[in-house]
């Protein structure tokens, strides 16, 4: 006995010793990444040096972000790789929980290529691949199929920091007030109302940008107790013995009730609209360099019709959350099922629809998010003067499907444009980089394949801007500047000969 304890405690000093070498071996590959970032943006010369005139009235940013996700990142280094960096990015959650994936994503891996560039800005150190491959090595990259949700998660929190992202948690946008050559910005932070002046703003404020999630009329009765959208955090330890009913057929729905599966629901029904499940993605047709660029210049019929085509063949779920509940006994999906009612009593919720009645205690809504700017609070003090797609949809189209009809309209660089030409003129420096921006300007303002391209369009257009407002100012500099590159007097031969009379 006691040489069979001898070898366990060996064993355990072999394995810890095994356990701490990976740890060592993942930090050291982590601080040799992070020195190679900063000398790789040294040697690009990032940030370039951009001496701008002191111009502005007000004591403001140049630009403040809303949303410290991963549009809002990415933005944030944008500008500050086109020199402007008198910038703030704000986001209304704590440290490491801004964008969904800590909070809703409810997949085990992104449906997306662990290939992409994401959020780099064509620099390789900052793609997800280096940063993997900085913890778990070269072999372990190979071996990957799928980015695990919370890997990505954690890319990103170091995507801020080794970029030293001016973030601040915890401030959430109240309002947006237009005010001489600025704007003021009303924050809640806890319990305390802060107030801040930029003269442009990014809102990169994710799916619910513009409009929020979209909750069916049938659930306005329920008490809130007994749902939840998969946009919003669910405590999964709810799902535990319940019945629990999923509204909608895409990804998010299928996660949700996986994770409920998972965490030991008696019984998930998913209830779907259509007659068969979306089997094409045609948003994956969206992503290539082409479109990313070109889809902004189309005519306006066309990028409708693109979309319109898109929307309509629906997004199925993605396959790993097809895996994910295949085998489960407790699963019941309905087809074909309109909702009609819902009525609740102190026991259970009964769900009446075309194909029967359902009983549940839960009910889950994977119905997406809505697009209507009048429903975001900040905004209510500038959307009157925000022009939408609505006059500028075909009338089948528009008819066939209104949500289109409430897409903000965008100029070229995602700034939003007037209703009547000349009444807000302060709407040129406030810019939709969120999903609010899809109908304009195709899956560039958050989705990781374009986020690079959607983020340096929006900050070039935002440099060009400052230039050309300020130009007299650099006018002005460039007749003041006279400072000779060297010395006449140090090269007789260079001076001019005095003529003789």
């Amino acid at each position: 006995m006691r040489i069979f304890n001898i070898h366990l405690f060996f064993l355990f000093i072999y394995i810890t010793f095994f356990q701490l070498s990976c740890v060592a071996h993942e930090a050291q590959g982590v601080v040799e990444l992070e020195l190679q970032v900063r000398s790789d943006l040294q040697r690009l010369s990032l940030p370039p040096v951009w001496k701008r005139p002191k111009s502005s009235a007000c004591n403001t940013l140049d630009v403040a972000i809303i949303g410290g996700g991963m549009a809002g990142m990415t933005a944030g280094f944008a500008l500050i790789k086109e020199g402007i960096k008198n910038i703030a990015i704000f986001d209304e959650n704590s440290t490491g929980l801004a964008g969904p994936w800590r909070k809703t994503a409810r997949m085990h891996h992104l449906r997306s290529s662990k290939t992409l560039m994401g959020p780099a800005l064509g620099i390789p150190c900052l793609t997800f691949r280096c940063w993997y491959e900085a913890y778990y090595g070269s072999e372990a990259w190979d071996q990957l199929k799928f980015i695990p949700t919370e890997d990505w998660s954690n890319y990103l929190t170091w995507y801020g920091r080794v970029l030293d992202l001016p973030i601040s948690h915890q401030m959430s946008l109240q309002a947006i007030h237009p005010a001489d050559k600025c704007f003021e910005l009303v924050f809640a932070h806890g319990d305390q109302i802060k107030v801040v002046y930029a003269r442009k703003v990014v809102l990169a404020t994710g799916r619910e940008g513009f409009g929020g999630l979209e909750t069916p009329a049938f659930m306005q009765h329920l008490s809130k107790e007994k749902f939840a959208h998969t946009g919003e955090a669910i405590d999964p330890a709810i799902f535990a013995d319940k019945r629990v009913v999923v509204i909608g057929a895409g990804a998010s729905a299928f996660d949700a009730a996986g994770e409920a599966l998972e965490w030991g629901a008696a019984e998930v029904m998913i209830l779907i609209r259509r007659p068969a499940l979306p089997m094409v993605n045609k948003f994956s047709k969206f992503s290539f360099p082409g479109i990313l660029h070109g889809f902004y210049h189309l005519d306006d019929e066309l990028r409708c019709r693109l979309l319109a085509q898109a929307f309509a063949s629906g997004i199925p779920p993605a396959q790993g959350g097809v895996e994910r509940v295949k085998d489960a006994r407790q699963l019941v999906i309905s087809y074909d099922t309109e909702i009609q009612v819902i009525n609740e009593n102190s026991v259970e919720i009964c769900v009446k629809t075309n194909q029967g009645d359902f009983t549940c205690d839960y009910i889950v809504l994977g119905t997406g998010f809505s697009v209507d700017g009048t429903k975001r609070s900040e905004l209510q003090h500038v959307m009157p003067a925000i022009q939408l797609w609505e006059e500028h949809v075909p009338p089948e189209i528009l008819a066939k499907m209104p949500k289109l009809g409430r897409f903000p309209y965008l100029g070229e660089h995602f700034q939003f444009l007037e209703k009547e030409k000349g009444l807000a003129p302060y709407l040129k420096n406030l810019y939709c980089f969120n999903y609010g921006a899809i109908l304009s300007h195709g899956m560039v303002s958050g989705d990781i394949p374009g986020v690079s391209y959607g983020a340096t369009r929006l900050a070039t257009g935002i440099a060009a801007d400052f230039f050309t407002e300020e130009v007299e100012l650099y006018q002005q500099a460039i007749t003041d500047y006279n400072i000779p590159l060297f010395n006449i007097d140090d090269y007789p031969f260079l001076a001019p000969v005095s003529s003789v009379p």
